[in-house]
């Protein structure tokens, strides 16, 4: 019953992150990039303070480690956006790139160390055939952005476009631990709620795609399509943060009395 509950909350609460983005998206760039500061900062905040909630609660010693290294990814990102706004509404300069973008990053490498201590204890649910197809997944997104940096600017290599490449390469990295948790819950073996950290990196993937593409053709600003899909793994990330399930599922076992 609680479990059905929360998963109207969720798809309540990615409705109303939908229409936050959509309608000062549909008003004009100078509306959506005061509203999406703001709502950046709103979300953070949520972010960490569920994380706290999660570090609390966590009683068994190398679970708890693994959700501080998700406390430390989600106060980087608070920083991190904090930056953003600041550079962004107050002093009214380029915010990317910027000193938060120091932060973003401390918060994207932090999820490489987290997401493997969170699969950890689902070893013995994975197969070889597993590894394998986690592996071409992740390299299918790190390879082309690594050829694109390469290309970029003839091999010059600028902060911009060095760290337009960063972030989906730090993402293809993560998705190895990532697409075994995928696999594993299509396969019954995790729970829902704890499933949404590894479901939320595929929209923080497209986010950092469409964040590449249109900084590279200069079309990016705060509020437009990239931001939608930035959003949507804050909201994930929370709801699989304050479940306190085990990822893993318990498996039904029928005692035959004999």
């Amino acid at each position: 019953m609680l479990s059905t509950k929360n998963q109207k909350y969720l798809a309540i609460s990615l409705g109303v992150t939908f229409l936050i983005w959509l309608i000062p998206f549909l008003l004009g760039k100078n509306i959506a990039v005061f509203k999406d500061d703001l709502f950046y900062i709103v979300l953070t905040v949520l972010l960490v303070m569920v994380s706290i909630y999660r570090v609390v609660y966590t009683q068994e010693k190398t679970l708890r480690i693994t959700w501080i290294l998700f406390l430390i990814s989600s106060f980087a990102m608070l920083v991190a956006q904090h930056m953003w706004s600041f550079d962004e509404l107050i002093l009214d300069v380029k915010p990317f790139p910027s000193y938060a973008d120091i932060a973003f990053l401390i918060g994207y490498l932090s999820w490489i160390p987290f997401f493997g201590m969170f699969i950890k204890p689902m070893k013995k649910y994975i197969s070889k055939k597993i590894v394998i197809i986690a592996i071409v997944v992740s390299g299918a997104i790190i390879i082309p952005n690594l050829i694109i940096l390469i290309q970029s600017a003839a091999g010059a290599f600028t902060i911009e476009n060095t760290l337009l490449s960063a972030y989906p390469i730090i993402d293809g990295i993560v998705f190895f631990p990532v697409t075994i948790g995928m696999m594993l819950f299509f396969k019954g073996k995790t729970n829902f709620f704890p499933s949404l950290m590894f479901f939320a990196m595929i929209s923080q993937l497209i986010a950092d795609v469409i964040f590449e593409i249109d900084s590279a053709n200069g079309t990016y600003y705060s509020g437009s399509l990239a931001d939608l899909f930035f959003y949507i793994p804050f909201i994930l990330f929370m709801f699989g943060t304050y479940d306190l399930s085990a990822l893993e599922k318990k498996q039904n076992v029928n005692v035959k009395n004999t």
